[in-house]
């Protein structure tokens, strides 16, 4: 998964928020790859990227190996899951999880639950 990834580059996933974060932190010549779908059209700071010389570059769809490299990290711990479920829901309470999921900028990852 992190492979393609150039030293000094920066990820984030569809939050515009974070998509600002990035461009401020990134150091000059930096790269920073938007992964992710976004619901909207995001706003950037296109005078920054000029003049930080930043590459910014899009990526849509996950390989094999991405997935095998996100389960070994978070099988060794680099990676933590439950920060990531930001909602949690049981089975019969699948349409509120639903609409959780839609609120993009409140909703990271929605879990439904048996039992």
């Amino acid at each position: 998964m992190l492979d393609y990834f150039e030293p000094g580059s920066c990820e984030y996933i569809r939050n515009q928020k974070a998509l600002e974060a990035a461009i401020q932190g990134i150091h000059k010549g930096g790269s920073i790859i938007v992964m992710g779908v976004y619901g909207k059209p995001a706003t950037i700071s296109a005078g920054l990227i000029q003049d930080w010389e930043i590459m910014l570059k899009g990526s849509l769809m996950y390989t094999y190996k991405d997935y095998q490299e996100a389960i070994r990290l978070f099988a060794v711990g680099q990676v933590q899951g439950k920060p990531l479920i930001t909602h949690r829901f049981s089975l019969q309470e699948v349409n509120a999880a639903f609409n959780a999921a839609l609120e993009r900028e409140k909703a990271l990852k929605v879990m439904l639950a048996r039992g």
